[in-house]
C-alpha cells in the first residue's frame, strides 16, 4: 500500500514517524491501494544511540479483503490485462503444433528410400502389394516394381466337399448348367493377368505362378506371352498348371525348345520349374537340365509327350524330382548325386539311379509301387537311407496276387511310413505289417488307409493270433487315413493291422468326406483299441481328407 508519512530527526537522535492516515474499516483496503506486499523495513544505518529500531507499522488488511486488494494491485500494474491468458493460449498452441508435427512425422516408412520400399513390397503377396497403392501418393505405383511373387489363380471348380454336397442335395432335381457364366470370367481373368504384366516395371521377379482350372482352354498365344514375361524377368520359380474340368489326361499348351532359346542367358537363374498339364518332350527336359545350372526342383505332371527322362550327371544342385502320371513314359535314368526327394506316380517302367547317397524322401504310387514292393530287394541300395516312404500297394494279376510277402530289406533310417492298401488278401496285409517292426527299428509314425471293401466275419481270427507279437518301443503314432467306418469288414481289417503292431502312444483317425454324410459310430473301435493297446489314446482329427 502507498503509505504517506513524514520522518524527522530530533536532537536526541530518535526517529519519529508520522501517523498514517486512518482508513475506514470497511473501505480502507480499497481507498488506499498498496504497491508492495511486504511491509517497509527500517534501514540498519538509522539507529539511535541505544541501538533501538522503530519500524513503521503496515496498515492491517482485512482478512476477507486482503486477497482482493492484491489482485487489484496486480491488475493496475499490468500493461495488458489479457497477457496471462494469451500466454497460456500460446503455450497450448505450441504444444498442439508439436503434437501435429509428431503425428505428421510418424509415417517414417514413407521416408525410406525407394529401394527399401521395393524390398518391403516384394515380401507381400500380389493382392497385398496392390493394396499398398492406397496408402499415399508415394506408394501409388510402388507395387509395380515388386521383385516378389506374381501368382494368378483361377478355378471354375468347387471343392470336392462342395461337389459332394451339391450332388447330394440336387440328386432329385435338375442339375444346373455351369458352362455359360464362366466364359466371361475367363476373359476377365486373362485381361487381369495381361494388365498386371503390362504395369510391372521391375527388372526381376522371384516367382511367377499361373493356376487355371476351367471348362475351356486358354489361347496358347496368351500363355506363351506369360512364359516369355517370366523368363524375361529372370524368374527364379516358374509354376504352370493348366487343367481342364473333368477327366483330363494331358495338357494343351506346349513349351518348345525355340521358346527357351530366346531366353538362354536367363535360364541360369531358374531354381524351381513346375509344369502340370503342360506338354514337354524329352529333348526339352534334357535342354532345361543342361542350361538351368541352378535348378533345384523339377516337377512334371500329366505330360503325354514325355517318352523318356534322362537326368544327366552329376547335377549337384538338383535336390527334388517329381514325375506324376506321365503315362507315355518308357524309362527313367537319374544321375544326380545330391538328390534328396524322389516322387514317381505311374506305370511299371525301369527306374534306375546311378547313385543316390542323400535320398531321404520317396513317394511311389500307381502300378510301379506294386512292382517296387514285389521287387524291393533290387532297390535296397538306394533306399537304405530313406527316412520317409510313401507306398501305394495294390493287388493285380501281375503283382502281389498271392499271399507271399517278399523279404523286406532292413531300413535302418526309416522313421515315417505311409501306405495306401488295396490288397485282396488280409493275410498278406497282416504278414506285411508284422514284418515292419523288425525291418524298420526306428519307425516312429505309421499311416495307412484302406481303399477297398472287405467282407465281414472273415478276419477276426487273424488279429487274435497276432496280438502278442514283438514289441517296438520307437513307434509313437498310428494314423488311419480316409477312415469312413462304412462296413464291419473295414473295422475288422483295422483290428487285424493294429494287433500286428506294437503299442503306440496315439491312434489318430483322419475321416474322409463320407464321414459327414454317414456319421459312423467309433465306440466299438475305441473299445477294441483299449483291449489291444491299453495305453493308446484315440484321437479324431478335424481335418477332412479327400476321397482320392
Amino acid at each position: 500500500m502507498h503509505i504517506l508519512c513524514k520522518r524527522g530527526l530530533e536532537n536526541d537522535g530518535v526517529f519519529e514517524e508520522d501517523e498514517p492516515i486512518a482508513a475506514d474499516e470497511k473501505g480502507g483496503d480499497i481507498t488506499m491501494p498498496v504497491e508492495e506486499d511486504e511491509p517497509i523495513e527500517a534501514d540498519e544505518s538509522e539507529s539511535d544511540s541505544n541501538g533501538v529500531f522503530e519500524e513503521d507499522e503496515p496498515i492491517a488488511a482485512d482478512e476477507k479483503g486482503g486477497d482482493i486488494t492484491m489482485l487489484i494491485s496486480e491488475w493496475k500494474n499490468m500493461s495488458n490485462p489479457l497477457t496471462p491468458v494469451l500466454k497460456r493460449c500460446d503455450s497450448q498452441m505450441q504444444y498442439c503444433s508439436y503434437q501435429w508435427k509428431c503425428c505428421k512425422s510418424a509415417d517414417r516408412l514413407s521416408d525410406l528410400p525407394n529401394d527399401i520400399l521395393v524390398l518391403i513390397v516384394s515380401r507381400l503377396r500380389l493382392k497385398e502389394a496392390v493394396r499398398t497403392s492406397l496408402l499415399s501418393r508415394r506408394w501409388k505405383n510402388m507395387w509395380t516394381y515388386t521383385a516378389g511373387t506374381l501368382n494368378f489363380h483361377y478355378s471354375e471348380e468347387s471343392s470336392i466337399y462342395e461337389d459332394c454336397l451339391r450332388i447330394y442335395l440336387q440328386s432329385r432335381t435338375k442339375i444346373l448348367d455351369d458352362n455359360g457364366p464362366h466364359i466371361v470370367k475367363m476373359s476377365e481373368f486373362i485381361k487381369l493377368v495381361n494388365h498386371v504384366l503390362s504395369l510391372h516395371q521391375g527388372p526381376t521377379i522371384e516367382e511367377f505362378e499361373v493356376f487355371v482350372k476351367s471348362c475351356g482352354a486358354i489361347s496358347e498365344k496368351y500363355i506363351e506371352k506369360w512364359v516369355e514375361f517370366a523368363l524375361g524377368k529372370r524368374a527364379k520359380r516358374l509354376k504352370l498348371d493348366f487343367s481342364l474340368k473333368g477327366h483330363q489326361m494331358h495338357g494343351y499348351f506346349s513349351i518348345t525348345k525355340p521358346l527357351l532359346r530366346k531366353f538362354k542367358s536367363n535360364l541360369s537363374s531358374l531354381t524351381v520349374l513346375s509344369l502340370k498339364y503342360v506338354e514337354v518332350t524329352s529333348k526339352v527336359i534334357y535342354y532345361v537340365l543342361l542350361k538351368c545350372s541352378a535348378l533345384e526342383e523339377l516337377h512334371v505332371a500329366h505330360a503325354g509327350s514325355l517318352l523318356r527322362l534322362k537326368v544327366p550327371g552329376p547335377l549337384p544342385q538338383l535336390k527334388c524330382l517329381k514325375i506324376i502320371r506321365c503315362d507315355c513314359l518308357n524309362w527313367i535314368q537319374i544321375h544326380a548325386i545330391n538328390i534328396v526327394s524322389f516322387t514317381y506316380h505311374g506305370r511299371d517302367i525301369p527306374v534306375t539311379f546311378k547313385t543316390a547317397p542323400r535320398l531321404v524322401n520317396t513317394s511311389l504310387r500307381g502300378l510301379y509301387a506294386s512292382y517296387f514292393v514285389q521287387n524291393i530287394g533290387k532297390y535296397s541300395s538306394y533306399i537304405q537311407n530313406v527316412e520317409s516312404l510313401v507306398l501305394e500297394i495294390r493287388s493285380s494279376e501281375k503283382y502281389l496276387s498271392d499271399e507271399v510277402v517278399p523279404e523286406l530289406p532292413i531300413l535302418e533310417n526309416l522313421r515315417v511310413l505311409e501306405l495306401d492298401l488295396g490288397i485282396n488278401s488280409v493275410e498278406y496285409i497282416c504278414n506285411f505289417f508284422a514284418a515292419l517292426p523288425r525291418k524298420c527299428p526306428l519307425l516312429t509314425r505309421l499311416s495307412f488307409s484302406i481303399s477297398r471293401e472287405y467282407d465281414a466275419g472273415q478276419y477276426k481270427g487273424c488279429w487274435t493270433k497276432r496280438s502278442s507279437e514283438c514289441l517296438h518301443s520307437q513307434l509313437k503314432v498310428i494314423e488311419l487315413l480316409n477312415f469312413c467306418g462304412r462296413s464291419k469288414g473295414e473295422a475288422e481289417v483295422i483290428y487285424s493291422i493294429l494287433s500286428c503292431l506294437p503299442s503306440p502312444d496315439q491312434v489318430i483317425l483322419h475321416p474322409n468326406l463320407l464321414w459327414e454324410f454317414k456319421k459312423p459310430n467309433i465306440k466299438d473301435l475305441s473299445k477294441k483299441l483299449k483291449m489291444m493297446h491299453p495305453k493308446a489314446e484315440l484321437i479324431k482329427s478335424s481335418c477332412l481328407r479327400p476321397l482320392f
